[in-house]
């Protein structure tokens, strides 16, 4: 067995020994489905987290006085992305998508992507199968996806709809090894990146993580392709999120109307279409992740920071206490990546 495998195996071990107080400390039942938090799986200053998908058979043979762990094989869900890459084997996935339950068979060489809440259930037959979870928290995958809504394709449709949780029926999508064959060495550069350094060099990771997006975009089309799909979206929702998203510490209604030539009352009703919010509200969501981002990633003081993300100073740290509970210095201590 390679040895990334054995490495990323004991990473699985560890954190779910470390989870099962957590676990039963934290989760919740929310209309019977397990609310898991991002504290049991991501470290403070991690945004990406992979593991190796575990059987209780499995966990068991390790650790013979291993306790029973509650609602193990319960529908569960998080707030952050996931992907199930089948290494070896197969695993059934299945989903509770409106009230209908989904049943995904995935097979060596496959990739389901689920989107945040997306409540789903693995059922893993035997312990010869490797399946391996890739875990992006929502901020690391916006700004990845900023990139991406920057060019009209395909993928935006469903990264629009993912990014605000605007439509539970496409909360995952499945990706066959057929779709694009340089999915499998993208999947494995990453998590071999993993094994080998963790979150040490985030940024290597990131990048290894947005070719495998690349890589998606392209198995998405060809699917499209394949199944003469036409995908519905505005033709300029994507540059416009992307407008406000690079210009959010400036950018106002009625600026971002006459750049794209549109009626600011129409443009007011276009934004809360495609993403439930008003328009202050969405710049709002942006600023607050740009600054929270600035605060964990550079060394830059507080009141610049501020500025760059375009709010006033006593309304920032209003609003930050009232989300966080914390100073935004207790914040940038908590959660450094530097």
């Amino acid at each position: 067995m390679e040895s990334f495998i054995n490495k990323i195996y004991n990473i699985s071990i560890d954190r779910f020994l470390f989870n099962i107080p957590l676990l039963d400390y934290f989760a919740v039942q929310e209309d019977g489905i397990t609310v898991l938090p991002q504290e049991s799986f991501f470290d403070q200053d991690e945004e990406i987290f992979i593991n190796q998908h575990l059987s209780f058979f499995q966990v068991k043979q390790m650790i013979p006085n291993l306790p029973e762990v509650k609602n193990k094989g319960s529908f569960h869900k998080h707030d952050f992305y996931e992907m199930i890459y089948v290494y070896q084997g197969k695993v059934t996935n299945y989903i509770d998508s409106c009230q209908t339950v989904k049943e995904l068979n995935l097979k060596q060489g496959d990739l389901c992507l689920l989107t945040p809440n997306a409540a789903h259930q693995l059922q893993v037959e035997g312990d010869s199968n490797i399946i391996f979870n890739i875990l992006v928290k929502k901020t690391l995958f916006q700004r990845l996806a900023q990139e991406i809504l920057s060019h009209d394709n395909p993928f935006n449709h469903f990264l629009i709809n993912s990014l605000f949780e605007k439509n539970q029926e496409e909360s995952y999508l499945l990706f066959s090894k057929h779709l694009c064959n340089t999915i499998d060495q993208s999947v494995l550069q990453l998590i071999k990146e993993y094994a080998e350094t963790g979150n040490q060099y985030f940024l290597k990771l990131n990048g290894y993580l947005m070719i495998l997006f690349s890589d998606l975009l392209t198995a998405y089309q060809n699917y499209l392709d394949e199944n003469s799909i036409q995908q519905v979206c505005h033709p300029k929702i994507s540059e416009i999120l992307s407008y406000i998203i690079e210009n959010c510490s400036t950018a106002t209604l009625e600026k971002t109307a006459e750049q794209f030539h549109y009626n600011p009352q129409y443009l007011s009703r276009l934004l809360k279409q495609y993403t439930n919010q008003s328009f202050s509200s969405f710049r709002r969501q942006i600023r607050m992740e740009r600054a929270t981002y600035l605060l964990t990633h550079t060394d830059r003081p507080i009141q610049e920071i501020i500025d760059r993300s375009g709010f006033e100073t006593a309304y920032f740290f209003r609003i930050f206490h009232e989300k966080y509970h914390i100073s935004p210095l207790e914040y940038r201590k908590r959660f450094t990546v530097l």
